[in-house]
């Protein structure tokens, strides 16, 4: 065989072995069916079941942390005190999801169904449960503000350092 002819050989050899791998399915033991995929849908709720949820949840660590868990158009939110809320995706029973802020909220019921607290999980850190102290949530509609800082002169020249706050896009 000619020298280049080797050459052309090897290099398709080569470009073979270095091409995409094919993906081999791993062998089924026999006698075991094969697992079929999940194609179930995410978990829904009825507007009238999440109702339960609904309140006010005292966080034990912050005093002033009250959130507020309601539905509106359709959508499931967590709304903690003076913070933007969170959408919550139903997960399971009486779990949801935050998926912005990657927490689990478990709701925890008593001996006679009733919610009573709600527990977070974010990745790897549980917080303790917060009780529920009332079935009316607080909704405070949160607003973007612009800030801006300016001074004011006075009439006998002193300049007063003055912050304004207004709501982003007004004029």
């Amino acid at each position: 065989m000619p020298r280049s002819s080797r050459y052309a050989v090897a290099l398709i050899v080569l470009l073979g072995c270095a091409g995409p791998a094919t993906p081999v399915p791993a062998p089924v033991p026999t006698g075991t069916p094969a697992a079929a995929p999940d194609t179930s849908a995410p978990p829904t709720i009825d507007p009238r079941a999440f109702e339960a949820y609904v309140g006010q949840y005292a966080d034990a660590p912050d005093a002033d942390m009250v959130l507020s868990i309601y539905g509106d158009s359709g959508r499931y939110y967590l709304h903690p005190t003076d913070n933007p809320r969170f959408e919550l995706t139903p997960a399971g029973v009486d779990t949801f999801a935050a998926l912005s802020i990657q927490h689990r909220i478990a709701f925890v019921r008593d001996s006679s169904g009733r919610v009573t607290a709600l527990r977070m999980r974010a990745r790897t850190r549980d917080f303790p449960p917060t009780p529920r102290i009332s079935e009316r949530p607080i909704i405070v509609r949160f607003v973007e503000m612009t800030r801006t800082d300016t001074m004011i002169p006075m009439r006998d020249g002193t300049r007063l350092h003055t912050v304004i706050l207004a709501p982003a896009g007004s004029s």
